[in-house]
């Protein structure tokens, strides 16, 4: 038990080995971590607006929020990352409008990484923040109907003609936005 308690300062000390003001490159070179690609971990991502700053108070929020549960023993196990995606045409993409996408990383196993990541999405729903279908999330169809308003039954109406079987169908889809 005394890894979690030490978790933040190794994440520190990894973020700040790991800086390099000067590399620039495609994201798919970026985010090669080595040995660090190993580690059993798993995330869930959340979407922002860039729109008024939206972001940076999402960021501030999941800091202070992330202090708070430290403070009561339950440490967030790896590191917060970003990247910012503009708007796309997809239905249900998280992406209605140019986006900061916020990837939330846990190490496999952490006591609190469940709670977390639920609270970390009650904490953004307020900014707009609209979790990303195929990571970690608690999406019900009714939070997919406030997220996405009308899109949501497009997408259902749209699904029913190219899969009137269901065969795309599953529980997580049912989970997430119901059944057609």
């Amino acid at each position: 038990d005394r890894f979690p308690k030490r978790a933040p300062a190794m994440l520190d000390t990894t973020l700040k080995s790991a800086q390099d003001d000067a590399f620039i490159d495609r994201s798919y070179h970026v985010f090669v971590n080595g040995a660090a690609e190993e580690i059993c971990a798993f995330s869930e991502e959340i979407g922002v607006p860039v729109a008024g700053d939206a972001y940076i108070e999402a960021m501030d929020a999941l800091l202070a929020k992330a202090e708070e549960y430290r403070a009561k023993g339950l440490v967030q196990t790896g590191p917060f990352s970003q990247r910012f995606v503009r708007k796309s045409t997809g239905t249900l993409a998280p992406q209605q409008e140019d986006t900061c996408m916020f990837d939330i990383i846990f190490l496999k196993g952490s006591k609190s990484a469940l709670e977390l990541a639920k609270v970390y999405e009650e904490l953004l729903v307020p900014l707009r923040g609209r979790p990303h279908f195929g990571k970690l999330n608690s999406l019900t169809p009714a939070r997919t109907a406030l997220l996405y308003g009308e899109k949501l039954a497009t997408f259902n109406r749209i699904r029913k003609l190219l899969d009137p079987h269901g065969v795309m169908q599953n529980r997580g889809t049912d989970r997430m936005i119901g059944a057609p």
